[in-house]
C-alpha cells in the first residue's frame, strides 16, 4: 500500500474508488486515510478546487475531498492504479478543504 494508490471500493453502491492519502511513514497503522473517487452522478454541486476529475479504468471520477475518512487497511485489497503523477492536484484539493487556500 502506498500514498496515492487507488483502490476499488468493495462495499460501494456507487461503483467508486478510494484514494489512499495517508503518508507512507504510517504504514504500520491498521487504518488508512482515504478520499472517495466517485462518478459525477453521486456528487452534488462540484467545486473545481475541491472535486478535480481523474480517469480511472476508462471512467471519469471526481475526488470527493469533502468526504475524507478512514478505513481499515484490510479493506483495501484491489488496487487499480496510482495518482502519484497527479499529486499536486490532490494536495491542492485537500489543502482547499482544510485551509481554504
Amino acid at each position: 500500500m502506498a500514498r496515492l494508490d487507488v483502490w476499488r471500493a468493495s462495499a460501494s453502491r456507487t461503483r467508486g474508488y478510494l484514494l489512499e492519502v495517508q503518508s507512507d511513514l504510517h504504514q504500520t497503522l491498521d487504518t488508512r486515510v482515504v478520499v472517495p473517487l466517485l462518478p459525477r452522478a453521486t456528487i452534488g454541486k462540484l467545486n473545481p478546487l475541491l472535486n478535480p476529475s481523474f480517469e480511472i479504468e476508462r471512467q471519469t471520477c471526481f475526488l470527493a475531498a469533502q468526504a475524507i475518512g478512514t478505513v481499515r487497511a484490510s479493506r483495501l485489497s484491489n488496487q487499480v492504479c496510482s495518482l502519484l503523477n497527479d499529486e499536486a492536484v490532490v494536495i491542492k484539493a485537500i489543502d482547499h478543504l482544510l485551509l481554504g487556500t
